[in-house]
């Protein structure tokens, strides 16, 4: 089956939930780049308890962000919006 990447809350707020659906990997990398294109967060994430993965973006700026992640079930491309 196809697998399916889900975020929320849009907009979010400090925490960006990831959920992989029709997946279980153990970690996702993940770059975060801004309108400008430049790269403001990088780092892996690994699931909690449910399958979810939390990303902190309280230190980031509000506005409109890319999330790129990769792992072993394929990669994604998803706009983000940070709102407070």
């Amino acid at each position: 089956g196809a697998t399916d990447l889900s975020l929320y809350p849009q907009p979010c707020n400090d925490v960006l939930n990831l959920r992989l659906e029709g997946a279980t990997v153990e970690v996702i990398a993940l770059n975060l780049f801004d309108i400008a294109g430049r790269g403001v967060m990088r780092g892996t994430v690994r699931p909690s308890p449910g399958g979810v993965y939390l990303v902190n973006v309280g230190h980031l700026p509000p506005g409109g962000y890319t999330l790129r992640t990769s792992s072993s079930a394929g990669a994604f491309s998803s706009p983000v919006l940070i709102q407070r």
